[in-house]
Protein backbone atom coordinates (compact mmCIF):
# COMPACT_ATOMS: atom_id res chain seq x y z
CA UNK A 1 0.00 0.00 0.00
CA UNK A 2 3.20 2.40 -0.84
CA UNK A 3 2.16 5.52 -3.06
CA UNK A 4 4.78 5.68 -5.20
CA UNK A 5 4.68 3.33 -8.54
CA UNK A 6 8.28 2.42 -8.26
CA UNK A 7 7.48 1.05 -4.94
CA UNK A 8 4.41 -1.39 -6.10
CA UNK A 9 6.36 -2.92 -8.86
CA UNK A 10 7.18 -5.70 -6.76
CA UNK A 11 3.74 -6.32 -5.71
CA UNK A 12 2.13 -6.18 -9.47
CA UNK A 13 0.19 -9.94 -9.85
CA UNK A 14 1.90 -12.14 -12.47
CA UNK A 15 0.56 -11.34 -15.83
CA UNK A 16 0.01 -14.64 -18.53
CA UNK A 17 1.35 -14.03 -21.64
CA UNK A 18 -1.87 -14.70 -23.15
CA UNK A 19 -2.73 -11.81 -21.39
CA UNK A 20 -0.06 -9.00 -22.35
CA UNK A 21 -1.65 -7.13 -25.17
CA UNK A 22 -5.23 -5.49 -25.11
CA UNK A 23 -7.79 -7.14 -27.64
CA UNK A 24 -11.44 -7.12 -28.56
CA UNK A 25 -13.42 -9.41 -26.41
CA UNK A 26 -16.59 -9.43 -29.32
CA UNK A 27 -19.08 -7.63 -30.11
CA UNK A 28 -21.37 -4.26 -28.65
CA UNK A 29 -24.31 -2.98 -29.18
CA UNK A 30 -23.08 0.55 -30.62
CA UNK A 31 -23.98 3.05 -33.19
CA UNK A 32 -21.22 3.07 -35.88
CA UNK A 33 -20.27 6.89 -35.25
CA UNK A 34 -19.77 6.31 -32.16
CA UNK A 35 -16.84 4.16 -33.02
CA UNK A 36 -13.06 5.98 -33.26
CA UNK A 37 -10.78 5.58 -36.26
CA UNK A 38 -8.62 2.28 -35.24
CA UNK A 39 -5.48 2.89 -33.95
CA UNK A 40 -2.09 1.53 -35.59
CA UNK A 41 -1.42 -2.47 -33.67
CA UNK A 42 0.65 -1.51 -30.98
CA UNK A 43 -1.71 1.38 -30.14
CA UNK A 44 -4.52 1.71 -27.70
CA UNK A 45 -6.07 5.09 -28.29
CA UNK A 46 -9.14 5.80 -25.64
CA UNK A 47 -11.15 8.49 -24.45
CA UNK A 48 -10.52 9.94 -20.90
CA UNK A 49 -11.00 12.80 -18.32
CA UNK A 50 -12.54 15.68 -20.17
CA UNK A 51 -12.97 13.69 -23.62
CA UNK A 52 -9.44 13.65 -24.06
CA UNK A 53 -7.85 11.21 -26.94
CA UNK A 54 -4.88 9.56 -25.27
CA UNK A 55 -2.62 7.03 -27.15
CA UNK A 56 -1.27 4.38 -24.98
CA UNK A 57 1.00 1.20 -25.54
CA UNK A 58 -1.30 -2.10 -26.28
CA UNK A 59 0.12 -3.83 -23.46
CA UNK A 60 -1.82 -4.38 -20.22
CA UNK A 61 2.00 -4.81 -18.57
CA UNK A 62 2.23 -1.16 -19.28
CA UNK A 63 1.22 1.09 -15.87
CA UNK A 64 -0.32 3.85 -17.93
CA UNK A 65 -2.37 1.20 -20.09
CA UNK A 66 -3.53 -0.67 -17.18
CA UNK A 67 -4.57 2.25 -14.84
CA UNK A 68 -6.12 4.54 -17.95
CA UNK A 69 -8.31 1.76 -19.24
CA UNK A 70 -9.70 1.21 -15.14
CA UNK A 71 -9.59 4.71 -13.74
CA UNK A 72 -10.35 6.86 -17.05
CA UNK A 73 -7.81 9.41 -15.34
CA UNK A 74 -4.27 9.16 -13.67
CA UNK A 75 -4.75 7.79 -10.38
CA UNK A 76 -3.08 10.75 -8.80
CA UNK A 77 -5.40 13.20 -6.86
CA UNK A 78 -3.73 16.42 -8.72
CA UNK A 79 -5.17 14.58 -11.69
CA UNK A 80 -8.63 16.79 -11.53
CA UNK A 81 -6.80 19.87 -9.91
CA UNK A 82 -4.64 20.93 -13.03
CA UNK A 83 -7.79 21.49 -15.26
CA UNK A 84 -8.94 23.81 -12.33
CA UNK A 85 -6.03 25.79 -12.19
CA UNK A 86 -5.23 26.45 -15.91
CA UNK A 87 -6.51 29.63 -17.21
CA UNK A 88 -8.03 30.69 -20.50
CA UNK A 89 -4.87 31.22 -22.44
CA UNK A 90 -2.49 29.90 -19.97
CA UNK A 91 0.74 29.07 -20.43
CA UNK A 92 2.28 25.41 -19.08
CA UNK A 93 5.54 23.12 -19.07
CA UNK A 94 4.97 19.89 -18.80
CA UNK A 95 8.53 18.45 -17.72
CA UNK A 96 8.58 14.63 -17.73
CA UNK A 97 5.12 14.61 -19.57
CA UNK A 98 5.27 10.65 -20.46
CA UNK A 99 2.32 9.89 -22.61
CA UNK A 100 1.05 13.38 -21.85
CA UNK A 101 -2.30 12.84 -19.27
CA UNK A 102 -1.00 16.60 -17.68
CA UNK A 103 -0.47 18.27 -21.00
CA UNK A 104 -3.15 17.53 -22.81
CA UNK A 105 -5.64 18.19 -19.75
CA UNK A 106 -4.09 21.60 -19.41
CA UNK A 107 -4.44 22.50 -23.35
CA UNK A 108 -8.12 21.35 -23.15
CA UNK A 109 -8.94 23.22 -20.06
CA UNK A 110 -6.63 26.50 -20.84
CA UNK A 111 -8.35 26.61 -24.29
CA UNK A 112 -6.67 26.67 -27.89
CA UNK A 113 -5.13 30.27 -26.82
CA UNK A 114 -3.21 28.33 -24.27
CA UNK A 115 0.83 27.28 -25.15
CA UNK A 116 1.82 23.53 -23.83
CA UNK A 117 5.14 22.61 -24.12
CA UNK A 118 5.76 18.86 -23.23
CA UNK A 119 9.39 17.49 -22.68
CA UNK A 120 9.70 13.94 -23.12
CA UNK A 121 12.91 11.99 -24.35
CA UNK A 122 11.54 8.91 -24.92
CA UNK A 123 11.67 7.99 -28.52
CA UNK A 124 8.52 5.39 -28.08
CA UNK A 125 6.67 7.35 -25.67
CA UNK A 126 6.86 10.67 -28.23
CA UNK A 127 5.57 8.98 -31.06
CA UNK A 128 2.26 8.26 -28.85
CA UNK A 129 1.77 11.78 -27.53
CA UNK A 130 2.28 13.38 -31.05
CA UNK A 131 -0.63 10.92 -31.92
CA UNK A 132 -2.38 11.95 -29.12
CA UNK A 133 -1.83 15.82 -30.06
CA UNK A 134 -3.04 14.99 -33.71
CA UNK A 135 -6.00 13.27 -32.88
CA UNK A 136 -7.40 15.93 -29.88
CA UNK A 137 -6.43 18.63 -32.55
CA UNK A 138 -4.01 20.17 -29.87
CA UNK A 139 -2.02 22.85 -32.15
CA UNK A 140 -1.19 24.78 -29.37
CA UNK A 141 0.69 22.01 -27.70
CA UNK A 142 4.54 21.78 -28.75
CA UNK A 143 6.89 18.29 -28.09
CA UNK A 144 10.38 18.82 -27.29
CA UNK A 145 12.06 14.94 -27.13
CA UNK A 146 14.57 15.91 -25.02
CA UNK A 147 15.19 15.66 -21.24
CA UNK A 148 15.56 18.87 -19.01
CA UNK A 149 18.98 18.85 -17.09
CA UNK A 150 21.49 20.81 -15.32
CA UNK A 151 23.90 20.95 -18.29
CA UNK A 152 23.13 21.10 -21.91
CA UNK A 153 24.21 17.56 -23.93
CA UNK A 154 23.84 13.50 -23.83
CA UNK A 155 22.55 12.06 -21.07
CA UNK A 156 21.95 7.93 -20.68
CA UNK A 157 17.84 7.17 -19.46
CA UNK A 158 16.98 3.78 -17.71
CA UNK A 159 14.64 2.03 -19.81
CA UNK A 160 12.28 0.33 -17.70
CA UNK A 161 9.43 -1.83 -19.01
CA UNK A 162 6.76 1.10 -18.09
CA UNK A 163 8.11 4.17 -19.02
CA UNK A 164 6.72 6.42 -16.68
CA UNK A 165 9.82 5.01 -14.56
CA UNK A 166 12.60 5.60 -17.03
CA UNK A 167 15.08 8.08 -15.34
CA UNK A 168 18.16 9.71 -15.89
CA UNK A 169 21.31 7.33 -14.94
CA UNK A 170 25.15 8.32 -16.37
CA UNK A 171 26.17 4.53 -14.71
CA UNK A 172 23.04 1.94 -15.97
CA UNK A 173 21.41 3.88 -18.30
CA UNK A 174 20.66 2.04 -22.08
CA UNK A 175 19.59 5.19 -23.43
CA UNK A 176 21.11 8.01 -25.49
CA UNK A 177 19.20 11.03 -25.36
CA UNK A 178 19.28 15.07 -25.82
CA UNK A 179 19.22 17.09 -22.66
CA UNK A 180 19.57 20.62 -22.43
CA UNK A 181 18.98 23.20 -18.97
CA UNK A 182 15.76 24.70 -18.91
CA UNK A 183 17.63 28.27 -18.93
CA UNK A 184 18.62 27.29 -22.53
CA UNK A 185 15.54 26.28 -23.60
CA UNK A 186 13.26 29.16 -21.99
CA UNK A 187 15.57 31.28 -24.25
CA UNK A 188 15.33 29.01 -27.53
CA UNK A 189 11.81 28.61 -27.20
CA UNK A 190 10.81 32.11 -25.75
CA UNK A 191 8.84 30.37 -22.03
CA UNK A 192 7.96 33.97 -20.57
CA UNK A 193 4.69 34.23 -18.36
CA UNK A 194 4.80 30.45 -17.79
CA UNK A 195 1.34 30.12 -15.34
CA UNK A 196 1.97 26.54 -14.82
CA UNK A 197 4.91 24.09 -14.19
CA UNK A 198 4.65 19.82 -13.82
CA UNK A 199 7.91 18.50 -13.19
CA UNK A 200 8.25 14.80 -12.40
CA UNK A 201 11.76 13.18 -13.91
CA UNK A 202 11.69 10.53 -11.31
CA UNK A 203 14.69 11.54 -8.99
CA UNK A 204 16.16 14.15 -11.55
CA UNK A 205 13.98 16.78 -10.53
CA UNK A 206 16.73 18.96 -8.05
CA UNK A 207 18.70 18.83 -11.65
CA UNK A 208 16.19 20.60 -13.54
CA UNK A 209 15.89 23.32 -10.83
CA UNK A 210 19.75 23.54 -10.64
CA UNK A 211 19.63 24.06 -14.78
CA UNK A 212 16.79 26.77 -14.54
CA UNK A 213 17.30 28.59 -11.87
CA UNK A 214 17.59 31.53 -13.57
CA UNK A 215 14.21 30.91 -14.79
CA UNK A 216 12.55 30.33 -11.55
CA UNK A 217 13.99 33.14 -10.53
CA UNK A 218 12.77 35.45 -12.83
CA UNK A 219 9.44 33.64 -13.33
CA UNK A 220 6.81 33.11 -11.17
CA UNK A 221 4.57 29.83 -12.10
CA UNK A 222 2.72 27.42 -9.88
CA UNK A 223 5.27 24.38 -9.71
CA UNK A 224 3.73 20.43 -9.25
CA UNK A 225 6.40 18.73 -8.57
CA UNK A 226 7.63 14.95 -7.22
CA UNK A 227 9.24 14.23 -4.36
CA UNK A 228 9.07 10.81 -3.79
CA UNK A 229 11.71 8.85 -5.91
CA UNK A 230 11.81 4.82 -5.13
CA UNK A 231 10.82 4.64 -1.31
CA UNK A 232 12.52 8.02 -0.60
CA UNK A 233 10.97 11.11 0.12
CA UNK A 234 13.34 13.96 -1.57
CA UNK A 235 12.71 17.88 -0.79
CA UNK A 236 16.29 18.79 -2.31
CA UNK A 237 14.46 20.41 -5.21
CA UNK A 238 11.71 21.71 -3.11
CA UNK A 239 14.65 23.75 -1.08
CA UNK A 240 16.22 25.02 -4.23
CA UNK A 241 12.63 26.31 -5.15
CA UNK A 242 12.48 27.66 -1.36
CA UNK A 243 15.55 29.83 -1.50
CA UNK A 244 14.28 31.41 -4.98
CA UNK A 245 11.19 32.66 -3.34
CA UNK A 246 8.90 30.20 -3.36
CA UNK A 247 6.43 28.81 -0.70
CA UNK A 248 5.51 25.07 -0.42
CA UNK A 249 1.91 23.67 -0.96
CA UNK A 250 0.05 20.33 -0.73
CA UNK A 251 -3.74 19.37 -2.21
CA UNK A 252 -6.27 19.47 0.33
CA UNK A 253 -7.90 15.90 -1.81
CA UNK A 254 -11.36 16.57 0.08
CA UNK A 255 -11.70 20.34 -1.17
CA UNK A 256 -9.74 20.41 -4.47
CA UNK A 257 -7.50 23.50 -3.13
CA UNK A 258 -4.16 23.65 -1.75
CA UNK A 259 -2.86 24.54 1.55
CA UNK A 260 0.65 25.20 3.02
CA UNK A 261 2.64 21.88 3.88
CA UNK A 262 4.10 20.91 6.88
CA UNK A 263 6.95 18.77 7.05
CA UNK A 264 5.94 17.02 10.11
CA UNK A 265 2.85 15.62 8.67
CA UNK A 266 3.68 14.05 5.43
CA UNK A 267 1.19 11.41 4.16
CA UNK A 268 2.91 8.17 3.70
CA UNK A 269 0.70 8.17 0.22
CA UNK A 270 2.32 12.32 -0.94
CA UNK A 271 4.01 11.97 -4.15
CA UNK A 272 3.34 15.62 -4.99
CA UNK A 273 3.99 19.46 -3.95
CA UNK A 274 3.41 22.75 -5.02
CA UNK A 275 5.34 25.54 -4.82
CA UNK A 276 4.83 29.57 -5.82
CA UNK A 277 5.85 33.02 -5.01
CA UNK A 278 3.56 34.89 -3.07
CA UNK A 279 2.28 36.74 -6.42
CA UNK A 280 0.85 33.55 -7.55
CA UNK A 281 -0.44 32.42 -4.71
CA UNK A 282 -2.64 35.42 -4.12
CA UNK A 283 -3.90 34.75 -7.48
CA UNK A 284 -4.78 31.46 -6.87
CA UNK A 285 -6.36 32.30 -3.89
CA UNK A 286 -9.14 34.99 -5.42
CA UNK A 287 -9.71 32.42 -7.92
CA UNK A 288 -10.71 29.86 -4.38
CA UNK A 289 -7.73 27.81 -5.19
CA UNK A 290 -5.51 28.08 -2.37
CA UNK A 291 -5.56 28.86 1.22
CA UNK A 292 -2.65 32.00 2.37
CA UNK A 293 -3.73 32.27 5.75
CA UNK A 294 -3.42 29.17 8.16
CA UNK A 295 -4.38 30.77 11.31
CA UNK A 296 -7.21 32.82 12.12
CA UNK A 297 -10.05 31.39 10.43
CA UNK A 298 -12.67 29.78 12.52
CA UNK A 299 -16.10 28.45 12.17
CA UNK A 300 -18.27 25.21 13.26
CA UNK A 301 -21.02 23.78 12.03
CA UNK A 302 -24.28 23.27 14.60
CA UNK A 303 -25.90 20.34 16.13
CA UNK A 304 -28.78 21.20 13.57
CA UNK A 305 -26.48 21.34 10.73
CA UNK A 306 -24.94 17.78 11.52
CA UNK A 307 -28.67 16.53 11.85
CA UNK A 308 -29.90 17.83 8.60
CA UNK A 309 -26.31 16.62 7.14
CA UNK A 310 -27.30 12.93 8.44
CA UNK A 311 -31.22 12.70 7.44
CA UNK A 312 -30.02 13.51 3.57
CA UNK A 313 -28.31 10.27 3.75
CA UNK A 314 -31.50 8.06 2.56
CA UNK A 315 -29.77 4.80 3.95
CA UNK A 316 -29.25 6.79 7.41
CA UNK A 317 -32.93 8.86 7.48
CA UNK A 318 -35.03 6.08 8.90
CA UNK A 319 -32.48 6.23 12.10
CA UNK A 320 -32.67 9.92 12.00
CA UNK A 321 -34.78 9.65 15.89
CA UNK A 322 -32.29 8.01 17.43
CA UNK A 323 -29.14 10.15 15.85
CA UNK A 324 -30.69 12.82 16.94
CA UNK A 325 -31.38 11.87 20.50
CA UNK A 326 -27.11 11.17 20.26
CA UNK A 327 -26.63 14.49 19.49
CA UNK A 328 -28.85 15.87 21.90
CA UNK A 329 -27.28 13.96 24.89
CA UNK A 330 -24.12 13.79 24.05
CA UNK A 331 -21.37 16.20 26.05
CA UNK A 332 -20.73 19.90 24.11
CA UNK A 333 -17.17 18.83 23.74
CA UNK A 334 -17.12 15.10 22.86
CA UNK A 335 -14.48 14.78 20.61
CA UNK A 336 -16.71 12.92 18.23
CA UNK A 337 -19.40 15.72 18.30
CA UNK A 338 -17.06 18.41 17.74
CA UNK A 339 -15.45 16.11 14.96
CA UNK A 340 -19.20 16.03 13.24
CA UNK A 341 -19.76 19.48 13.68
CA UNK A 342 -16.60 20.81 12.02
CA UNK A 343 -16.83 18.05 9.04
CA UNK A 344 -20.56 19.94 8.42
CA UNK A 345 -18.55 23.60 8.43
CA UNK A 346 -15.41 21.95 5.98
CA UNK A 347 -18.37 20.93 3.63
CA UNK A 348 -20.52 24.07 3.49
CA UNK A 349 -19.78 25.25 -0.04
CA UNK A 350 -21.10 28.94 1.08
CA UNK A 351 -18.22 29.71 3.14
CA UNK A 352 -14.74 30.90 2.22
CA UNK A 353 -12.10 28.58 1.74
CA UNK A 354 -9.99 29.62 4.52
CA UNK A 355 -12.59 29.18 7.17
CA UNK A 356 -13.62 25.07 5.48
CA UNK A 357 -9.90 24.78 4.93
CA UNK A 358 -9.43 25.32 8.72
CA UNK A 359 -12.75 23.59 9.61
CA UNK A 360 -11.46 20.34 7.94
CA UNK A 361 -8.16 20.91 9.40
CA UNK A 362 -9.45 20.54 12.92
CA UNK A 363 -11.96 17.75 11.62
CA UNK A 364 -8.70 15.74 10.73
CA UNK A 365 -6.92 16.59 14.17
CA UNK A 366 -9.75 15.37 16.17
CA UNK A 367 -10.55 12.15 13.59
CA UNK A 368 -7.11 11.45 15.00
CA UNK A 369 -8.00 11.68 18.50
CA UNK A 370 -11.31 9.51 17.98
CA UNK A 371 -9.28 6.46 16.90
CA UNK A 372 -6.05 6.75 18.75
CA UNK A 373 -7.70 4.31 21.13
CA UNK A 374 -10.51 1.89 20.69
CA UNK A 375 -13.55 3.44 18.44
CA UNK A 376 -16.50 2.35 17.44
CA UNK A 377 -17.31 1.31 13.91
CA UNK A 378 -19.26 4.61 12.80
CA UNK A 379 -16.68 6.85 14.55
CA UNK A 380 -13.91 5.09 12.09
CA UNK A 381 -15.69 5.46 9.15
CA UNK A 382 -16.58 9.12 9.98
CA UNK A 383 -12.43 9.30 10.80
CA UNK A 384 -11.50 7.27 7.96
CA UNK A 385 -13.49 9.82 5.45
CA UNK A 386 -12.26 13.15 6.97
CA UNK A 387 -8.65 11.85 7.24
CA UNK A 388 -9.09 11.04 3.20
CA UNK A 389 -10.48 14.57 2.65
CA UNK A 390 -7.49 16.08 4.71
CA UNK A 391 -4.95 14.54 2.73
CA UNK A 392 -3.53 11.89 5.29
CA UNK A 393 -4.83 9.22 3.23
CA UNK A 394 -2.11 6.50 5.15
CA UNK A 395 -3.87 6.92 8.20
CA UNK A 396 -7.66 6.65 6.45
CA UNK A 397 -6.22 3.10 4.80
CA UNK A 398 -5.01 2.31 8.47
CA UNK A 399 -8.18 2.51 9.90
CA UNK A 400 -10.02 1.10 7.23
CA UNK A 401 -7.78 -2.22 7.57
CA UNK A 402 -8.17 -2.88 10.86
CA UNK A 403 -12.34 -3.15 10.80
CA UNK A 404 -12.38 -4.55 7.08
CA UNK A 405 -11.72 -8.36 8.53
CA UNK A 406 -14.31 -7.41 11.34
CA UNK A 407 -17.21 -5.79 8.48
CA UNK A 408 -16.43 -8.87 6.16
CA UNK A 409 -17.29 -11.49 9.12
CA UNK A 410 -19.72 -10.08 10.92
CA UNK A 411 -23.40 -11.32 10.61
CA UNK A 412 -25.05 -7.74 12.28
CA UNK A 413 -23.35 -4.39 12.78
CA UNK A 414 -23.81 -2.12 15.45
CA UNK A 415 -23.82 1.69 14.87
CA UNK A 416 -24.00 3.26 18.13
CA UNK A 417 -23.54 7.37 16.80
CA UNK A 418 -23.96 9.28 13.66
CA UNK A 419 -21.68 8.82 10.89
CA UNK A 420 -20.68 9.60 7.18
CA UNK A 421 -19.80 7.10 4.93
CA UNK A 422 -16.11 7.29 3.65
CA UNK A 423 -17.12 7.74 0.30
CA UNK A 424 -19.87 10.52 -1.00
CA UNK A 425 -21.27 8.26 -3.61
CA UNK A 426 -22.91 6.12 -0.07
CA UNK A 427 -24.41 9.53 0.57
CA UNK A 428 -26.98 8.79 -2.31
CA UNK A 429 -26.86 4.85 -3.01
CA UNK A 430 -29.55 3.14 -1.34
CA UNK A 431 -29.56 -0.61 0.27
CA UNK A 432 -29.97 -1.86 3.53
CA UNK A 433 -27.98 -0.42 6.23
CA UNK A 434 -25.61 -3.72 6.86
CA UNK A 435 -24.74 -4.00 2.89
CA UNK A 436 -24.66 -0.10 3.20
CA UNK A 437 -22.05 -0.12 5.54
CA UNK A 438 -19.76 -3.72 4.46
CA UNK A 439 -19.64 -2.09 0.83
CA UNK A 440 -18.20 1.12 1.66
CA UNK A 441 -15.73 -0.32 3.77
CA UNK A 442 -14.55 -2.87 0.87
CA UNK A 443 -15.12 -0.21 -2.04
CA UNK A 444 -12.62 2.53 -0.34
CA UNK A 445 -10.36 0.34 0.94
CA UNK A 446 -10.18 -1.06 -2.61
CA UNK A 447 -9.50 2.60 -3.79
CA UNK A 448 -7.37 3.93 -1.64
CA UNK A 449 -4.88 1.07 -0.20
CA UNK A 450 -3.47 0.95 -4.09
CA UNK A 451 -3.54 3.35 -6.76
CA UNK A 452 -5.17 0.99 -9.13
CA UNK A 453 -5.70 -2.21 -9.58
CA UNK A 454 -2.45 -2.84 -11.38
CA UNK A 455 -0.97 -3.36 -7.90
CA UNK A 456 -3.49 -5.63 -6.38
CA UNK A 457 -6.45 -5.82 -4.08
CA UNK A 458 -6.83 -4.88 -0.17
CA UNK A 459 -8.91 -8.26 0.03
CA UNK A 460 -8.11 -12.02 -1.59
CA UNK A 461 -11.12 -11.68 -4.02
CA UNK A 462 -11.77 -8.91 -5.87
CA UNK A 463 -13.08 -6.36 -4.61
CA UNK A 464 -15.63 -6.09 -7.41
CA UNK A 465 -17.17 -9.40 -6.28
CA UNK A 466 -17.28 -8.70 -3.36
CA UNK A 467 -18.91 -5.56 -3.89
CA UNK A 468 -21.69 -7.21 -6.46
CA UNK A 469 -22.59 -9.61 -3.32
CA UNK A 470 -23.60 -6.67 -1.44
CA UNK A 471 -25.66 -5.18 -3.91
CA UNK A 472 -23.00 -2.43 -5.24
CA UNK A 473 -21.43 -2.39 -8.83
CA UNK A 474 -19.99 0.41 -10.90
CA UNK A 475 -18.48 0.83 -14.27
CA UNK A 476 -15.12 1.10 -12.66
CA UNK A 477 -15.28 -2.25 -10.83
CA UNK A 478 -16.49 -4.00 -13.45
CA UNK A 479 -13.70 -2.20 -15.65
CA UNK A 480 -11.33 -3.71 -12.47
CA UNK A 481 -12.81 -7.46 -12.02
CA UNK A 482 -12.11 -7.85 -15.93
CA UNK A 483 -8.52 -6.74 -15.80
CA UNK A 484 -8.03 -8.83 -12.92
CA UNK A 485 -9.05 -11.35 -14.25
CA UNK A 486 -7.24 -11.18 -17.46
CA UNK A 487 -3.59 -10.16 -15.33
CA UNK A 488 -4.58 -13.80 -14.04
CA UNK A 489 -5.02 -15.44 -16.90
CA UNK A 490 -8.69 -16.27 -16.13
CA UNK A 491 -10.07 -14.45 -19.57
CA UNK A 492 -7.97 -13.75 -22.93
CA UNK A 493 -9.40 -9.88 -23.21
CA UNK A 494 -12.29 -7.64 -22.69
CA UNK A 495 -15.89 -9.37 -22.27
CA UNK A 496 -18.66 -7.04 -23.11
CA UNK A 497 -20.89 -6.29 -19.86
CA UNK A 498 -24.04 -4.39 -19.54
CA UNK A 499 -22.70 -1.75 -17.28
CA UNK A 500 -19.79 -1.23 -19.94
CA UNK A 501 -21.99 -1.26 -22.82
CA UNK A 502 -22.68 2.51 -22.92
CA UNK A 503 -20.93 5.63 -23.00
CA UNK A 504 -21.18 7.58 -20.05
CA UNK A 505 -19.50 9.95 -17.21
CA UNK A 506 -18.56 6.46 -15.52
CA UNK A 507 -17.78 4.80 -18.96
CA UNK A 508 -16.23 6.14 -21.75
CA UNK A 509 -14.60 4.14 -23.78
CA UNK A 510 -17.08 1.05 -24.49
CA UNK A 511 -15.75 0.12 -27.46
CA UNK A 512 -12.34 -0.91 -25.69
CA UNK A 513 -14.94 -3.53 -23.76
CA UNK A 514 -17.09 -4.69 -26.11
CA UNK A 515 -15.53 -4.55 -29.48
Amino acid sequence: SRANVSDLRSTRPAMTSRANAWTSGGPCHTTPSARPSSPAPRMLAIEIAQGIRLCLPSQLSHISTHVFLEKETWFEDEADFIARVAEPAGRMLDIGSSFGFYALSYAQAAGPGSRVWAFEPTPETCALLRESIRLNQFAHVTLLETAVGAESGRCRLMSEASSELNRVDAERGTLDVAMAPLDVLAAEHGFDAVDFIKLDVEGHEAQVVRGGRAFFAQQSPLVMLEIKAASRVDYTATSMLEELGYALYRLVPGLGVLTPFDKDQVDSYQLNLFACKADRAERLAARGLLRVATSGEEAIGSIEEVSAAIRAIPVLAPHATFFDAWLADAPALDPYLLLLRRWVCANNSALSVAIRCAALEEAAKLARLVVSGPASLARCLTAARVLRAWGQRGLAVSILGKILPAVLQAADLSIDAPLFPPLASYETWTTDMANWVKASVIESAALWSTHACYWGEPTQASAAELLAYFGRQTPLFERRRQLRGIMQGLQSGPRPHAMLAAKSAENRTPQSWCG
